[in-house]
């Protein structure tokens, strides 16, 4: 039979290899989890503080998912744009060429692919959305589809868009104006195709009706040119603010990731070590309760 003397210490000895198992358990759960606090409770009167941390973190990443999505839509925005000027220039710079020797040959073929490339740019999309649309997306920005048809429309007339500029606001309320609509940077180049469709047919010289059609186009090639490389220029200044946007979301981010590190990430390697030596004791607890259990009256008298 045990001895009476030790089923207090017995009991005593239990209840502190529980403890110690349970502590064994928790350093198990930090290190499988890479906090040191489970709960918001666990913090105590840091608790508000690291809630609203976390808060701004959610927030501070929803903001960063916008500015990719800007940032895309911005790049999109400058090829397209460059595509438009590029189409432009380089019709213009064949006009003066064949006003310059007074020939027509492949001039109509110039024509056609430089109005294709404009055509192309001001209906670009992404996500299948229009992008020069505005939030008019049921149907494209330009609507003539080729030079024949330009007769039938005006620079009223010939776009679909709407005049609603995309915006997006960022960190601490700033906004960022960004959308580009197809009407406001392509009208000149539209009057420049319109003036050039009514040219008829181009075989051989060129007569002074069509001289003067085509100097008349390049005046106005060369105002919607430099729309769209002012349009491009502002698009390329919002990309410089949306870097700098984004550069302060990640430093505040980086500072509020410390904040909450502080209280709640664990230290992995002490806690290995707390877990090693919270595992010896255990075993010496095993030990010695073993060792207790054994003992007996009959074992004292011998």
């Amino acid at each position: 039979m045990n001895r009476v003397a030790t089923i207090p210490f017995q009991q005593t000895l239990s209840v502190a290899f529980q403890r110690s198992q349970q502590r064994a358990n928790d350093l198990q759960l930090q290190i499988a989890s890479g906090k040191s606090v489970q709960t918001y409770g666990d913090l105590g009167q840091l608790a508000p503080r690291n809630i609203s941390a976390h808060a701004m973190l959610t927030r501070i990443e929803a903001y960063s998912d916008t500015a990719k999505s800007v940032g895309t839509t911005l790049s999109l925005y400058d090829a397209h744009l460059g595509r438009a000027s590029d189409a432009g220039q380089s019709l213009k710079n064949k006009l003066l060429d064949a006003l310059a020797i007074g020939e027509s040959m492949g001039l109509d073929q110039e024509i056609e692919n430089g109005f294709a490339a404009f055509t192309g740019a001001m209906n670009a999309s992404e996500g299948g959305n229009p992008l020069f649309g505005g939030t008019n997306t049921a149907e494209s920005p330009f609507r003539p589809e080729t030079l024949g048809d330009l007769a039938a429309y005006d620079r009223n007339t010939a776009f679909a868009n709407d005049s609603i500029r995309a915006s997006a606001t960022f960190l601490d309320g700033q906004n960022l104006k960004y959308g580009v609509v197809a009407n406001a940077v392509g009208a000149d180049l539209f009057d420049a195709f319109k003036t050039l469709a009514s040219l008829g047919p181009l075989n051989g010289k060129l007569t002074d009706a069509q001289k003067s059609a085509i100097d008349q186009a390049i005046g106005e090639l060369d105002r919607g040119v430099d729309t769209v490389l002012e349009a491009q220029g502002v698009n390329g200044g919002n990309q410089t603010r949306l870097e700098r946007l984004e550069r302060q979301g990640e430093d505040r981010h980086i500072l509020l990731t410390g904040i909450v590190g502080e209280t709640e990430d664990a230290n992995l390697a002490e806690i290995a070590g707390q877990l090693a030596q919270t595992r010896t004791m255990i075993e010496a607890s095993y030990s010695v309760f073993s060792q207790l259990s054994r003992l007996s009256l009959t074992q004292y008298l011998r």
